[in-house]
């Protein structure tokens, strides 16, 4: 099984992206990893995570970043993707 992991953070790549999500979680060959994050998760924008739900879209995690830029927490995730640990927090 391959493993795949996404990061989203805002509506607009993530309609680029939902296709391709759905391609992915409908093959048996592939685990997806999706990481929700940045304006998906503001009041502010939306609460556009929202859509993601509405598209029965598995979530694997959920991590909120606040827009005037605190990405202490992204910064841990991309370590562990780049380096290929495994994906627990």
């Amino acid at each position: 099984m391959h493993k795949i992991a996404v990061v989203t953070t805002t509506r607009a790549e993530y309609g680029v992206l939902r296709r391709l999500l759905r391609l992915l979680e409908r093959d048996s060959r592939i685990e997806l990893f999706l990481y929700v994050t940045g304006t998906h998760l503001e009041q502010a924008y939306g609460y556009t995570i929202s859509e993601i739900e509405e598209d029965e879209i598995r979530i694997f995690k959920k991590i909120k970043i606040s827009a005037k830029g605190d990405t202490q927490q992204l910064q841990k995730l991309w370590r562990k993707l780049k380096f290929g640990s495994q994906m627990s927090f």
